[in-house]
């Protein structure tokens, strides 16, 4: 029995010296790479006012139809042109004498999304529907997107990025701490950049807000898009 309990000690010890000198170093990367957008879409708003909504209606009608014609004209496929929203409302008109807004007729509004494929493949497609478009009178374009149809290969370029990143800091501050850097035992994704929802898919921007009235512009840079990708690695230590 005497034996037993002067062993028990000696065992203790020795696994509490192997606790202590073992342990773990969180870290964090980014990596961040560049793109040209290849896919564009483009939404525009048609709106039309007369004494009534019918009226009003066939006015914004023959103006859609013109606009689709113009599209097509450009070479803009019919899948590519969706309606994404049409609206009915009431005209009013501030009075000061009677201190209120009164009703003088209807408003009919028709939103046009337009989707724009392959800009690799015809750059000056975008700027030519554009000065198209800017020969209808009273069309307003609400917003401008360039998007990368296909981010992954970015995006595994941006991740090997920020794991190299990630590595280089755990190696520096074990190397300030006197410590040994082992393997990782944990690899946690902790944000995609601009992907809002997470995973592979469009990465669009807010490029412009533009009204058009008899004039267009002849160029339409897209830029380029940041593709980032963050990690955070547990290694351990010795």
């Amino acid at each position: 029995m005497k034996k037993i309990f002067m062993i028990l000690p000696a065992l203790l010890l020795f696994s509490c010296g192997l606790a202590k000198e073992s342990g773990t170093i969180s870290v964090s990367g980014s990596g961040s790479v560049m793109a040209a957008p290849d896919t564009a879409q483009l939404v525009l708003t048609v709106s039309e006012k007369a004494k009534t909504t019918k009226e009003a209606q066939n006015l914004a009608n023959g103006k859609i139809s013109l606009v689709t014609e113009t599209l097509n004209g450009a070479g803009i496929d019919m899948k590519n042109i969706a309606t994404s929203a049409i609206r009915f409302s009431k005209d009013y008109i501030w009075n000061d004498q009677t201190r209120r807004n009164e009703i003088i007729g209807q408003v009919v509004s028709q939103t046009v999304t337009v989707k724009f494929n392959d800009l690799d493949g015809s750059p000056s497609l975008l700027a030519s529907v554009l000065d198209s478009l800017g020969s209808i009178d009273g069309i307003e374009i609400g917003n401008l997107m360039f998007s990368i149809a296909y981010p992954q290969e970015y995006y595994i370029e941006a991740r090997r990025l920020a794991f190299e990143k990630a590595k280089q800091k755990a190696y520096e501050l074990s190397d300030y701490a006197g410590l040994k850097l082992g393997r990782a035992v944990s690899i946690t994704e902790t944000g995609t950049g601009n992907l809002p929802y997470g995973g592979y898919g469009m990465v669009q921007r807010n490029v412009a807000v533009m009204e058009y009235e008899g004039a267009a512009p002849s160029e339409v840079p897209g830029g380029e898009i940041p593709i980032s990708y963050d990690i955070s690695i547990v290694f351990e230590t010795n």
